[in-house]
């Protein structure tokens, strides 16, 4: 195979992963995306009424750096779906390790109501993501028809290239 043709070849092998639906891809992964804020206890509390416990704890907001006080509410049938004893043996890391579906059911509050004991402090603390949700970034999202016609306009090229990649690999052999 003569020089030249190498160099053309490995030029559009350098190419072709530019022009194989990328643009879409990378376009749409920075215009969907998520955030979650960050919790981290340190008290748990049972309610005297109907067995859900509390968390207490700091809750930093997503992209923010202050941290405010906040209480995990965790209701009772969330503890009882997740087969959880609530006897005061109940873990963060028991909590933390729900499912994502049911951790939905949880939710935070600012002030705890007084139908909840304290029960221990939490030693060991490590935190969790709380009120986890999908954002949109409106400026990337509109690029997105744009890039879906750049990726259907160059796919002749990457068909061409393609069969010139081939044709360059079988006249090595």
């Amino acid at each position: 195979m003569k020089p030249i043709e190498i160099l053309r070849v490995s030029v559009i092998a350098a190419l072709l992963p530019l022009l194989s639906g990328c643009f879409t891809q990378v376009v749409s992964r920075e215009a969907i995306g998520s955030k979650s804020d960050w919790f981290l206890p340190s008290a748990l509390y049972k309610s005297k009424t109907d067995g859900s416990l509390a968390v207490e704890g700091t809750l930093t907001k997503a992209g923010e750096q202050n941290s405010q006080l906040a209480y995990l509410i965790i209701p009772q049938k969330v503890l009882v779906a997740a087969h959880l004893q609530t006897k005061g043996n109940v873990t963060f890391e028991d909590i933390r390790s729900l499912s994502s579906q049911v951790r939905q059911e949880m939710y935070l509050q600012k002030e705890l109501p007084s139908v909840y004991e304290k029960i221990t402090n939490i030693e060991n603390k490590a935190g969790m993501d709380v009120n986890q949700r999908t954002t949109v970034n409106i400026g990337q999202a509109g690029l997105l028809p744009f890039a879906f016609v750049f990726d259907a306009v160059t796919f002749p090229l990457e068909i061409y290239f393609g069969k010139k990649i081939g044709e360059g690999l079988s006249n090595l052999q």
